[in-house]
């Protein structure tokens, strides 16, 4: 999910910094953020992040060299306005950070790597660097030190060998193997997970509008239903007059699925209402009309959910909203609220969000924790 800060209008209102974006983010169920530049305040929420489970995070800031990077980042924790002392950032800094990369534009007007570091232990009221490649102007190539990362071992735990050649010279046949695994993969095919019946989404909204113009016609655009025996039974005979109409003949999967769209559709959340009242899922991400996730027993899945467009899932997003006396537009951007049942719904759109609108639903347990 790309997010964007946006200016103060010429009233002075409806800022959005970065700091509130990454604030925003870690509501969002990442696994990982990147900060494309940091030069404020959110330097310290950045930090944070990466301290607290967010490993892979990543950001870029300008200084003339690495020393000098972390001074400027010590800075930029201060603008958040705390009085945090010297040493409790330098400590926050070495937990979170382990690599540094350095780029620098030459005398012949490229832009190149030219170090690649390892940020070590805080010593002596210092944070120690641990050069791994540094640039040879001779050879125009990154040429290892010979100093071996201590990050392999954090690597290794979580399945990924770097050769120790690597950082000795790029001969070794371990190294060109690395290379070729890691470096030089294909891109993965796409696949998606698919419905369990044979109708795709298109014709499942196209039959589930058919069968809510037929229910405006039928009760009326002003008739209030509710889920129960009674509006079961409407919207069973809606589905029998849309399929009458069509010629069409569904497999009990496919009608079910077309049912509980059309429910979900006039008294619910639409797509969402199947991932809502699944008790293994904790978490629903919407990445845009057409990418949804769920993190279910602690793991995230990409579902086959699609909303029909942008409008739709806007719609959707108001629906969820309405309730609780929010609204989300372009001068409110960003909502943070609760559902009913405690669950933590967090919505970012346009033009915050390159992506259109985005919404997260954290969901709280039904069994609440004992001691």
């Amino acid at each position: 999910v790309g997010l964007e800060a946006r200016p103060p209008n010429i009233e002075g209102k409806g800022e959005v910094t970065i700091r509130d974006l990454v604030i925003n983010a870690l509501r969002m169920r990442p696994d990982r953020i990147i900060v494309g530049e940091v030069r404020g305040g959110e330097a310290l929420d950045m930090l944070q992040a990466m301290n607290t489970g967010h490993e892979g995070s990543m950001t870029t800031l300008h200084a003339n060299d690495p020393r000098e990077a972390l001074l400027r980042l010590e800075t930029m924790v201060l603008l958040a306005g705390t009085e945090l002392p010297t040493w409790a950032i330098q400590e926050q800094v070495a937990e979170a950070i382990q690599i540094l990369v350095q780029m620098d534009r030459s005398v012949d007007g490229k832009r190149r790597v030219v170090q690649i570091l390892e940020l070590g232990e805080r010593r002596e009221e210092d944070l120690e660097l641990r050069p791994l490649f540094v640039w040879n102007p001779e050879t125009d190539r990154l040429e290892p030190t010979g100093t071996v990362p201590r990050v392999l071992e954090r690597l290794r735990e979580r399945g990924v060998e770097v050769p120790q050649e690597l950082f000795q010279g790029d001969g070794a046949p371990g190294v060109q193997a690395f290379v070729r695994q890691y470096l030089q993969l294909p891109p993965p095919a796409a696949s998606r997970p698919s419905l369990p019946g044979r109708l795709d989404w298109p014709t499942l909204y196209r039959l589930a509008d058919q069968a809510k113009n037929w229910l405006v016609q039928r009760v009326g655009p002003d008739f209030e239903v509710e889920r129960g025996e009674e509006s079961a039974s409407i919207l069973d005979e809606a589905v029998d007059q849309v399929l009458r109409q069509e010629g069409l003949t569904l497999s009990r999967v496919d009608r079910k699925m077309l049912q509980s769209l059309v429910e979900s559709e006039v008294l619910g959340y639409g797509p969402l209402d199947p991932l809502l009242a699944d008790g293994e899922i904790t978490e629903i991400m919407v990445n845009g009309p057409d990418l949804v996730y769920v993190e279910r027993r602690g793991r995230i899945e990409e579902t086959a959910v699609v909303f029909r467009d942008r409008e739709h899932l806007m719609r959707i997003i108001e629906r969820i909203l309405s309730p609780l006396g929010r609204r989300v537009d372009e001068s409110s951007p960003m909502i943070d609220a609760r559902l009913p049942d405690g669950s933590r719904v967090n919505v970012i759109i346009p033009p915050l969000s390159l992506l259109g609108p985005v919404m997260t639903i954290r969901k709280f347990e039904r069994e609440p924790f004992r001691m």
